[in-house]
Formats: C-alpha cells, structure tokens, sequence
C-alpha cells in the first residue's frame, strides 16, 4: 500500500512511504526500482531526500520526532525531538530543515533543525497554526502559510482571515518580521 512520495529537486529518486508496513523506501526513478529501505516506528506524511541520495529525514507525528535515515545502512541513525512532527520543508542550499507540528497539537511554533549537526537549533513563535512554508531563492526568508481559524488559532483580523508569516532566516535566532492577511486562504 504506497502512500506518500517525495521527489528531489534532481528528480534522480522517489521516496515512498508504505503505509501497510511503515517503512520508507528510496526508488530509483532511472532503473524504476527500489535500493533503499527503512522501517519507520510510524506513519509519516512528510520526508525530505538530501541530495546525496541517500540521507532523508521523515517526520513522524505520533512518535513526536523526525527521524534521520540512512538508505546505506537500511537504518535511522539519528532523531530529532519534535512534539507531534507532521511536516518537513527543506531549504534549497540543505542547511536548515523546518518541521511543523501537527495542527491539533495545539503548537503555534516552527522548529528549525540544523541539517548537518542533525539537531534542533530554535524554535520561532508568534504563528498561528502553521502548517507549510517555502524558502526563498536564496534561503534568507522563509514563508509560513498559518491556518488560523480553521485549525483552532487565531484570526488575523476581525474578518477571521489567516496570515502568511515572513521570518528572517539569517537572524539568530530567526523570526517573524512580517504578517501578510491573506483573505480567504485554506489549507
């Protein structure tokens, strides 16, 4: 039962996730087979593939972690401690790595996890329920879609719209430094 995938930017492998056994497998898309796997102690929905083809992280929720996998040793070699971890977003230089928690946890914070050391750096607050973000060009900001009102947060203004957060990725540690209203915005 494959559940979610994740294709790198060089297009070179597939992450899929079963969801019958909980394991994370690396596909080679250019031999369309599977080189990699790695049992996870839970579901994931999200994972990111480093460029080496070979280190991923995944976030697994009711394990409150994201997990560091090693597709040469079949193993997860490191975790990261992150409460009810649903989501990752990777910066294109592969220097920062921004975990999300679930939603319903409640958690109006972002997690920053520094790729190489494998280990949470900060944690920035003042959202909303975030849920998803991207990163500039040049990673120096990041874009925090909020979900607000609709996953138990707070509005952004009296007509229950939500916010997208810019935070400074360069500041240390980083942080919000503007809010955009975005009127109509859902999940």
């Amino acid at each position: 039962r494959p559940g979610p995938m994740a294709l790198p930017a060089d297009r070179k492998h597939t992450l899929v996730f079963s969801l019958s056994s909980n394991v994370l497998q690396l596909v080679d898309n250019s031999t369309e087979t599977v080189t990699g796997t790695v049992p996870l102690p839970d579901v994931s929905n999200s994972f990111v593939l480093l460029a080496d083809g070979n280190t991923a992280f995944a976030a697994v929720r009711n394990a409150s972690a994201v997990y560091v996998v090693n597709f040469s040793s079949s193993a997860i070699t490191a975790s990261v401690a992150v409460n009810s971890a649903n989501r990752v977003v990777l910066s294109h230089n592969e220097g920062k790595l921004l975990v999300f928690s679930d939603p319903r946890a409640n958690q109006d914070t972002v997690t920053v996890v520094d790729v190489a050391s494998k280990a949470a750096t900060a944690t920035i607050s003042g959202f909303s329920r975030p849920v998803f973000g991207v990163f500039s060009a040049d990673d120096t900001k990041a874009y925090i879609m909020n979900c607000g009102p609709e996953c138990g947060g707070a509005a952004a203004d009296a007509n229950g719209n939500t916010t997208v957060s810019v935070v400074d990725m360069t500041a240390p540690p980083p942080a919000i430094t503007q809010n955009v209203v975005v009127s109509a915005a859902t999940v």
